[in-house]
């Protein structure tokens, strides 16, 4: 109950160190400390909070995964603002965007939110989608969505999945730690409770537990509330498994999966990519790639970008 009340100050730590440490793996956010920087770009609200860079077509619309913000796509990410709009929303209910409590965080409410934050800010023409983990669940069902404007997309380490049983099994079988914080749990409802009335407090809790993170990536992974967490845990990576069926996408879909990611089920993309539009890379690396090899990442992006024009 003290810990669902607040708790004390070593609860609420022991609390977040746990969440934060899920969000990206140590070994990775070593390597990424070395190379990320804050990205650049201009700072618009249009339903969603999102950065824009560059300007003309094509679109590069970056979507982070659960618990992220538009920056997690760092500044190496600027240089594609050089073939067209680079496009970067904080997803509903995290970063600095709005956290409604009458949504259900389902594949349609982020993909509405993202599509109509577009159009609020005039944004047209042809879109690559470049998406993280969750994110990418988002970008298939925008593709669904606006078929007629996507072009392409690239998703980094996508939670797709079987079925929504394996979903679950899949994450909680990566230890107690993660069954506990990572998912739709009273520990993980305690821990987003207790901090959600000190967001100060918490980002700068956040940086100080995980020193090894680029402090803006570790801060922003405390922006939410406990309805945009929980709902996008149970109703995007979950209740949306499987992934549509691929050989309906109208667009390519380079799927990237890091060898050393214990979250995905490599297997399944290796079935996935049987479809005609689905290639799939598998790199040296675990479900941060994004993060740890971003130099990579670009290339990879800028190949599909220039292949379309």
């Amino acid at each position: 109950m003290a810990l669902m009340l607040g708790g004390t100050g070593r609860a609420r730590s022991a609390l977040w160190m746990a969440v934060i440490w899920i969000v990206v793996s140590p070994k990775e956010a070593l390597l990424a400390e070395k190379a990320w920087a804050v990205p650049s770009g201009e700072l618009r609200t249009a339903g969603l909070r999102v950065r824009t860079l560059g300007q003309g077509t094509p679109i590069i619309l970056l979507l982070h995964g659960l618990a992220g913000s538009n920056r997690y796509f760092g500044a190496e990410f600027d240089g594609l603002s050089q073939l067209g709009q680079l496009v970067a929303p904080d997803l509903l209910g995290f970063g600095d965007s709005p956290r409604p409590s009458d949504v259900d965080y389902g594949p349609d409410a982020h993909a509405r939110a993202v599509v109509e934050a577009l159009d609020k800010l005039g944004i047209e023409g042809p879109i690559y989608i470049v998406a993280h983990s969750a994110g990418s669940i988002v970008a298939l069902r925008i593709a669904a969505l606006e078929p007629e404007r996507i072009r392409g997309i690239v998703a980094f380490a996508p939670p797709f999945y079987r079925s929504e049983e394996d979903a679950l099994a899949r994450i909680q079988g990566l230890g107690g730690m993660v069954r506990l914080f990572a998912m739709d749990t009273f520990w993980a409802k305690a821990a987003c409770k207790a901090m959600y009335p000190f967001p100060a407090v918490a980002a700068r809790l956040a940086s100080r537990i995980r020193p090894d993170l680029p402090a803006p990536i570790a801060e922003d992974a405390v922006k939410h509330s406990w309805a945009s967490y929980s709902g996008t845990v149970r109703n995007l990576i979950l209740a949306a498994q499987p992934p549509p069926d691929l050989r309906t996408l109208g667009s390519p879909l380079w799927i990237i999966a890091g060898a050393e990611d214990e979250i995905l089920d490599l297997n399944h993309l290796k079935e996935l990519a049987e479809s005609e539009h689905v290639k799939l890379e598998v790199w040296p690396g675990g479900h941060d790639l994004p993060l740890s090899d971003a130099a990579r990442s670009v290339e990879l992006i800028e190949t599909l970008v220039r292949s379309g024009k």
